[in-house]
């Protein structure tokens, strides 16, 4: 039996699968682990996100959420902090995001990588 968690994940992976047999659990192509930023999939929206904590067994992780949500390439932690549980399958990528002062903005690097997954328009 496969569960999806919202209804557009139904093109995607299951985010669980229930079998009575033995199976290994999916996970992202990469490796998450704490500290790390990566673009997450809420509903139908992509945003940045700072891993907080892996959870194995339920193939998810917790996260904050950086504001605004993509496509956006300046981003910056809310006054309030807004946090997420997420499936593996809906974490997309991983980034390596520049700091300044108070903004958090995309290297080239990572442009790439959203251009890629299609979440960002090229510049014409």
């Amino acid at each position: 039996m496969a569960c999806w968690k919202i209804s557009n994940d139904q093109v995607d992976e299951p985010s669980l699968v229930h079998t009575l047999t033995k199976m290994p659990r999916q996970t992202t192509s990469f490796s998450v682990g704490n500290g790390m930023y990566v673009v997450v999939r809420l509903t139908k929206n992509r945003y940045i996100a700072m891993v907080t904590d892996v959870y194995l067994e339920e193939a998810e992780i917790d996260v904050p959420l950086l504001m605004p949500k993509l496509p956006a390439k300046e981003f910056k932690w809310p006054q309030e902090t807004k946090s997420a549980t997420i499936p593996m399958p809906h974490v997309l990528c991983d980034l390596s995001l520049i700091e300044t002062n108070e903004k958090i903005l995309l290297s080239p690097d990572d442009q790439e990588k959203l251009y890629a997954l299609r979440v960002m328009k090229r510049p014409r």
